[in-house]
């Protein structure tokens, strides 16, 4: 079979980027080894190893995963961590991306696994490392994140063997892509099999975990954490209720998640404009965003539509495309100025004007500025609640006031993000080390993202007019962040000049 040779050519290529010196030749093998990883991720939908909904996950976070990779390697020698984090932030990556890929739920358990304890791992380098943050991130994420993980997979795998017998482990070795006969589970388990998952998501109020772990973490870990990570506990609840049979009160099920995604949202998006370190801001908002796709997801659950389920898949995807960019653009801020307190982070439009085009495209895409893959997710999820939920009021009306705290929380959080790239010092900043463009390049490409992975995704699921509608809509951001870049530098020149006259 081709694919195993492919994977072992993968880890050849990424193993020798890790031994050779030189990071021309580092990059390249880097850009090798993952393009054949997404390589083997089209083989295993060709050959109906895996579906749809892995395609695009894997596909996508592969992309991201290149460009998270090359970003460590200034990254981690900018800022002096060991030579390990690269071997760790590439097998991290890889592992999360066979989780995704997993043709059953053996094999998705075994990578969940090891996703869990090198996330550890990268947490723990973070804590030793790091002079912001503290010290017990790596124990919260080991004994929160990862225990009830464990305790609803071992619940759901018990379940399915007191439901089938002998049958339990054919079930658990069938393929996402067979058809299955669904277990018959009470609902008094329905909880144990949800907390670990919910957990993972950062659900308020199991979201206790992720705030320092996201910000502790090195940056490259902090964007794979937010963008990727998190992600599996909704993949995770989508494969294990696939399992079940929950028709009978999938209603119930779809109100209380729509509760939860009500309260993850105010308290996220309330938290993330109460912060001053940036990488806490970005995990708080993390947690508003999930709030917002555990929402999409319920309807989802209570509709079954491909639309919904396509809804949700984008707001995912979202999430990590903007989520991806500006953590690593925090990792550029730590580089600069030693700090990620956003009071002593201004103008930085002058100081790394390559990656804060990334950073704009982000931040539009939070905002949801037409054009970007955030503006397609919030239309489309208004659009769809309306269209699935006419029949029933009362429910219609609790996600449309989720979806609009939503957009207006991440609108007014992406205004005071934006602060940072225009407003002007109250004092010169300390600037520990100059930052080249092309270390800045990384984040200016994850930006892209925002913007090109839009008609990319909705051409891959066959949506013609989608496609060619975005397409017509790319250069809307494109302009808005010109314009924000041009007006910011002349504001900071301005500045400067009066602060010089009033010197003299």
């Amino acid at each position: 079979m081709i694919i195993t040779p492919l994977v072992f050519l993968s880890l050849l290529f990424i193993v020798l980027s890790h031994k050779n010196t030189i990071l021309k030749y580092k990059v390249i093998y880097k850009i090798i080894g993952y393009s054949i990883l997404a390589t083997i991720i089209i083989l295993l939908y060709i050959e109906q190893f895996i579906d749809i909904v892995s395609l695009i996950l894997a596909s996508s976070f592969t992309i991201f995963s290149l460009i998270i990779s090359t970003y460590t390697l200034t990254y981690m020698k900018t800022l002096h961590y060991p030579n390990i984090l690269e071997i760790l932030v590439d097998a991290f990556l890889y592992a999360l991306i066979a989780t995704y890929t997993a043709p059953n739920i053996v094999i998705l358990v075994s990578t969940w696994t090891l996703v869990e304890i090198l996330g550890f791992m990268l947490i723990k380098t973070g804590e030793e490392h790091s002079l912001e943050g503290p010290l017990t991130s790596s124990r919260g994420f080991l004994l929160t994140s990862t225990a009830t993980y464990e305790l609803s997979v071992f619940t759901f795998i018990t379940v399915s063997f007191l439901a089938l017998g002998n049958l339990g482990p054919n079930l658990l070795l069938k393929t996402f892509t067979e058809s299955i006969s669904k277990i018959q589970a009470s609902y008094i388990i329905l909880p144990l099999l949800l907390v670990g998952f919910l957990t993972k998501a950062a659900i308020t109020p199991l979201h206790f975990w992720l705030p320092s772990a996201h910000s502790t973490a090195p940056s490259p870990a902090s964007a794979a954490l937010s963008g990727f990570t998190v992600s599996l506990g909704y993949y995770g609840l989508y494969r294990v209720l696939n399992y079940i049979e929950i028709s009978d009160f999938s209603q119930y099920l779809g109100v209380a998640l729509i509760t939860l995604g009500g309260f993850s949202i105010i308290y996220g998006g309330v938290e993330a404009l109460s912060q001053r370190d940036v990488k806490r801001l970005l995990a708080y908002s993390t947690v508003m965003t999930d709030g917002f796709i555990l929402v999409l997801f319920a309807l989802y659950l209570m509709t079954r539509t491909q639309q919904t389920l396509i809804l949700t898949l984008t707001g995912i995807l979202t999430q990590a495309a903007y989520k991806t960019t500006l953590f690593c653009e925090a990792g550029l801020f730590e580089m600069l100025h030693e700090t990620r307190y956003m009071h002593l982070i201004r103008g930085v439009i002058r100081s790394l004007p390559v990656s804060s085009l990334g950073g704009l495209l982000a931040v539009s895409s939070l905002i949801g500025v037409p054009g970007t893959l955030g503006f397609a997710t919030k239309i489309a999820s208004i659009y769809v609640a309306f269209e699935e939920l006419s029949a029933n009021l009362d429910i219609l009306i609790s996600v449309l006031v989720a979806f609009t705290l939503y957009i207006a929380l991440s609108a007014v959080i992406g205004v005071k993000y934006v602060t940072l790239y225009y407003t002007p010092p109250t004092k010169p900043p300390l600037i520990v080390r100059k930052i080249t463009r092309w270390q800045q390049l990384p984040v200016l490409l994850l930006g892209l993202t925002n913007i090109t992975l839009t008609p990319l995704y909705f051409h891959v699921l066959g949506y013609t007019w989608l496609t060619l509608l975005t397409v017509i809509l790319a250069p809307i951001p494109i302009i808005t962040v010109y314009l924000v870049a041009y007006t910011a530098s002349i504001s900071l020149k301005r500045s400067e000049g009066a602060s010089t006259w009033s010197s003299q």
